[in-house]
């Protein structure tokens, strides 16, 4: 059967074409242009072959030219244990790719991924995992710089190990940076990390002790599972939010604070866990929450979880969602600065929140308690507002 195409003006003025029966059209003429073409193929690079680096609509791989990302998009698979990947596509700008099987690895402490300007929107697909550990974050999106992840797939990072801390977040800043833009619109995202850095949110302490604010982190779809375990004196970071230094008291020019976690959709599950020691307590962070420092303006220091979200939070001698225990020299009745700042914790529409803490009788023993599950931590002098509202079921 031979086709023609119609043409005729739609209400918006625009000209529009159908085959009709009988007819074809002429090969080189305007309609034979119109006929629908093949979806694109995607771009595949094998990670092994060298790092790669992606910008404005290109992509370089080792020491090549630059070459424009196809139709198509661009997918990176493979595996490596000394290549990595860099997003640059310039301040405004996104760049968007697929990862499909990608195993990274590294022992240098480097990130792994490295979004250094604009955005990175990456989709995820199959089953992929990033192990480090160190100064960088594995997946480093910092102040002013955004990420996006969506998918089916699955993404798995392991940062430090029970004996060696990461300074850097799993996702978010390297050592001592605040967070960026970090948004979670889907995909099963699992995070298990050890030290001071944040599981998504800020990085820990350098060789000083400033750690990381949390960023903008925003969650409304697919299963993120977050663990954050403390290894030594720096103790654990927040599971979502800033990076953590318990070798310092509170310092409002060293310490994180929080921004904003937005946590919309989904199914998300966050613990943070203190380390016993011979002779002390190594503390943990919130699982969801703050620092030993509180926003210091009205736009800042709220968690919102709402719409369909569901969340199980734990922790011990910090708060489950919100405060980080603070040492016992930093309040009122020491020399030492007192934290201080706001905390606004909003539950609302038809999230389902389950919170708990539990100190150990360990703990216990060195005088360290647990935290609230909602609110503030052993020994926190912050201030919270906690509102749960509509038809919010809070356990």
């Amino acid at each position: 059967v031979k086709y023609r195409f119609a043409f005729w003006e739609d209400y918006t003025g625009y000209r529009t074409g159908a085959l009709r029966a009988g007819e074809s059209a002429a090969a080189g003429s305007s309609d034979a242009g119109t006929a629908l073409a093949a979806p694109a193929e995607p771009e595949a690079v094998d990670i092994e072959d060298g790092p790669i680096t992606i910008g404005s609509g290109t992509y370089a791989q080792g020491t090549g030219e630059a070459a424009p990302i196809p139709e198509g998009g661009l997918v990176i698979t493979g595996t490596s244990d000394s290549n990595t990947i860099i997003v640059d596509p310039g301040a405004g700008k996104k760049a968007a790719f697929t990862i499909d099987g990608l195993t990274l690895s590294t022992e240098s402490g480097a990130s792994l991924i490295d979004v250094q300007s604009g955005g990175a929107e990456i989709t995820l697909s199959g089953e992929n995992a990033l192990t480090g550990g160190g100064a960088g974050a594995l997946i480093r999106v910092s102040d002013g710089q955004e990420l996006t992840i969506r998918g089916e797939g699955s993404l798995t990072l392991n940062n430090g190990t029970e004996s060696t801390a990461a300074h850097g977040a799993a996702i978010g800043g390297s050592v001592s940076e605040d967070g960026g833009t970090i948004n979670i619109g889907s995909g099963n995202i699992t995070i298990v990390q050890y030290g001071p850095g944040a599981g998504i949110g800020g990085g820990g302490p350098g060789s000083g002790f400033t750690t990381g604010d949390s960023g903008d982190i925003s969650i409304s779809s697919g299963n993120v599972e977050i663990s954050v375990t403390a290894v030594d004196s720096n103790g654990g970071g927040c599971g979502i939010g800033p990076g953590m230094n318990y070798k310092a008291t509170p310092q409002p020019d060293q310490d994180g604070r929080l921004e904003h976690i937005t946590i919309s959709g989904g199914t998300v599950e966050v613990s943070t866990t203190s380390k016993h020691t011979g002779y002390g307590v190594y503390r943990a962070g919130a699982a969801i929450g703050t620092g030993r420092i509180g926003a210091d303006s009205d736009e800042d220091g709220k968690i919102h979880i709402t719409g369909t979200a569901k969340v199980t939070a734990s922790a011990d001698v910090s708060a489950a969602i919100g405060g980080s225990s603070v040492p016992s020299t930093s309040g009122p009745s020491g020399d030492e600065y007192i934290p201080s700042g706001n905390v606004t914790i909003l539950i609302d529409e038809d999230s389902t929140v389950k919170a708990d803490t539990l100190a150990s009788q360990q703990t216990a023993g060195y005088g360290v308690y647990g935290g609230a599950a909602i609110g503030k931590a052993f020994l926190d002098w912050l201030n919270y507002e906690i509102q749960i509202a509509d038809n919010a079921q809070v356990v």
